[in-house]
């Protein structure tokens, strides 16, 4: 029994492996659980002078891994029919390096700003090493979880 593939099929198994994780990512409405206090405690931290920062981090509840460099806190299908841009704005977090936090406007309660989600600065930057993404907040939520 021959069980090789054709250059055809294998490009037809690549395309249906790939249209299933932008299926997947898209229709994700859950996320994965998250621990904001750590967050919470850095922008308070940080900007004591503004506590609707550390509100809007109290408020997470989950968060979606999007690539090494950056993790959202607002679903896909959110993002895309409510992010609206508030600011960007730094936070030092002890293992991650310097996070850029995206404030978008609270797509639940008008009014209140939400976070929409952090890029990885220093790896940006080339300070940190892009690695596999196992050191994001991600992964240090499920790190956290199993403790």
């Amino acid at each position: 029994m021959n069980t090789s593939t054709t250059p055809g099929e294998r490009s037809a198994l690549a395309f249906e492996r790939e249209y299933l994780a932008w299926y997947t990512r898209v229709n994700d409405e859950v996320g994965t659980a998250f621990d904001p206090s750590a967050l919470v405690a850095l922008a308070r931290a940080q900007y004591p002078h503004l506590p609707q920062v550390a509100d809007a981090f109290g408020r997470l509840t989950a968060i979606w891994h999007h690539t090494a460099l950056y993790s959202h806190f607002l679903s896909y299908r959110t993002r895309t029919a409510h992010w609206r841009f508030l600011c960007s704005f730094p936070l030092q977090h002890p293992l991650l390096g310097r996070l850029q936090v995206d404030l978008v406007h609270d797509p639940q309660h008008a009014g209140r700003p939400a976070i929409g989600g952090v890029e990885y600065l220093d790896r940006v930057l080339g300070r940190l090493p892009h690695d596999d993404g196992r050191t994001t907040l991600v992964h240090l939520c499920r790190k956290h979880a199993r403790a």
